[in-house]
């Protein structure tokens, strides 16, 4: 008869086997860990990135509609009203460009931070500003203002004799106010129902709307009619 061996079955671990076990344990939850934290920054990250994004769209609208070739800052400096985050202008005119035009760049922005954050977004637009002349134009200014001899029936002042100066006294002696003539021109566009010009009874409106004239336009505007003869 052959005898049997019954194997009988271990309960428990050694202490080698718990170590070992607890060991593996540390490790994974270590891992685990390390992971949770890298993962908590990202959306801090993300953020910073969103906020660097908006101030740079923001500044670099800016600086195209200025009405005239932005200019370099020279280095980092605070974003003004943010002063966590600094900026950095840099204007170029790239060799392509040919030949070359006062009124034509290429503008990049650089933002920085929040401090002592040093990660930066960029952001690049081309600048080119469209004279005044041609500006009036395309806004339809001249559908009732003329530059030269003006036709009888005309709706709105002829800007060769506009006489701005002369205008901007008499809406500040008959309103109280003191506007200056740049003050003036920029009434003329953002508010044309603030003052009626003597002899032209008609309001002045827009197409498709002055009032929304960006302020790198209108700054080029009142550029070509300063120089007017």
């Amino acid at each position: 008869m052959t005898q049997k061996r019954i194997h009988t079955a271990r309960k428990g671990l050694t202490f080698v086997e718990l170590a070992f076990a607890m060991g593996l344990l540390l490790f994974a939850a270590g891992g685990v860990l390390s992971i949770i934290i890298a993962g908590a920054g990202y959306p801090v990250k993300a953020q910073q990135g969103t906020q660097r994004q908006t101030l740079c769209k923001q500044l670099i609208d800016q600086q195209l509609n200025l009405g005239s070739v932005p200019a370099n800052t020279g280095g980092f400096i605070p974003v003004p009203g943010s002063p966590d985050f600094n900026f950095k202008v840099t204007v170029t005119s790239p060799a392509s460009w040919a030949p070359a035009d006062p009124q034509q760049a290429m503008v990049q922005v650089d933002v920085q931070g929040p401090t002592p954050n040093v990660s930066s977004t960029t952001m690049r637009a081309g600048y080119a500003q469209i004279p005044g002349s041609v500006l009036l134009a395309q806004y339809g200014c001249l559908a009732c203002h003329v530059v030269g001899a003006s036709p009888v029936g005309a709706l709105g002042p002829n800007f060769t004799s506009a006489s701005f100066q002369a205008n901007t006294a008499a809406e500040n002696a008959a309103l109280g106010t003191s506007l200056n003539v740049t003050d003036y021109l920029d009434q003329s566009v953002r508010k044309p129902q603030a003052w009626d010009v003597p002899g032209f009874p008609v309001r002045m409106t827009g197409y498709p709307s002055i009032m929304d004239m960006p302020q790198g336009d209108l700054n080029a505007i009142k550029a070509y009619l300063y120089g007017l003869p």
